[in-house]
């Protein structure tokens, strides 16, 4: 599970929806957003987006749920929970809970509950059910219970639960629920030309010397070789003209002193 609703993560999921995946890059090519043709592996890339996919799903539980309606305000005014208060059994309205958390160091998931409802003021109880708020115990028993199944199975308990006259909210609610739970990465799209390369056999026991010699002497037949090595910068077996180039771009002005540097360095020799 890598999303959980903390701030953290949503942070990283913010960065995941709303920001394009360039490259992805494999020992056996890459694929890129604006290039027609990739040298990856084409099974490789396949498996690469399926798993990517289960990893950015995360299963609904009680946990997930309470972080989800701390996200999404218009739902946690629908909740109230039920609590044993020194044997007394009260109710406090769940976006009451969510305010005493800004000044706790405990929250409302089931881990710290029992701590932050020491902390909540007593005429914030009620003593009797608020009337029209749904019984937070009574959904997270559902989700408990429902482990594992679909959000379509969940969502039916749902209703069954609460009545038909929460279903239509219900059914917005758990339309939300699907987008905070699942992230479609915005991956380079598949329908490339894929074009086959000599693969690295790169192995664990391999040195580093090992990997040298084999990127250099495979440079003229691997792609990946070769553009290892520019990466690496070595300009004894790279062409050393684009970085001149790209250099002189970034810097127009130093391109007079630039030039009578290297006059006087090839001068000297």
């Amino acid at each position: 599970m890598w999303y959980n609703g903390t701030s953290l993560s949503e942070k990283a999921r913010r960065a995941m929806e709303n920001e394009k995946v360039t490259i992805v890059s494999h020992i056996s090519g890459y694929i890129h957003t604006i290039f027609k043709d990739a040298t990856i592996d084409r099974d490789c890339y396949e498996y690469f987006s399926v798993k990517l996919k289960e990893f950015l799903t995360t299963e609904l539980t009680s946990l997930i749920f309470i972080n989800f309606l701390r996200f999404k305000s218009k739902y946690k005014t629908l909740f109230q929970y039920k609590c044993d208060c020194s044997g007394t059994v009260r109710y406090i309205s769940l976006e009451k809970m969510f305010e005493y958390e800004h000044s706790s160091k405990f929250n409302v998931s089931t881990e710290t509950r029992a701590s932050l409802v020491k902390e909540i003021e007593g005429d914030d109880f009620h003593l009797s059910p608020i009337q029209w708020k749904i019984m937070l115990n009574d959904i997270e028993d559902i989700l408990d219970k429902h482990s594992g199944k679909s959000l379509e199975a969940i969502e039916e308990e749902f209703i069954k639960k609460t009545g038909t006259e929460y279903e239509e909210v219900i059914i917005e609610m758990f339309k939300e629920l699907s987008y905070f739970i699942f992230i479609d990465p915005k991956i380079p799209d598949p329908s490339k030309n894929f074009t086959v390369t000599d693969r690295l056999n790169i192995l664990n026991e391999h040195s580093r010397e090992d990997i040298i010699n084999m990127i250099t002497e495979q440079q003229s037949n691997s792609e990946t070789a070769r553009l290892s090595l520019y990466v690496y910068r070595d300009m004894d077996k790279i062409d050393w003209r684009p970085f001149l180039k790209q250099l002189l771009r970034g810097t127009p002005s130093h391109l007079p002193t630039l030039t009578r540097k290297i006059i006087m360095k090839f001068t000297h020799y």
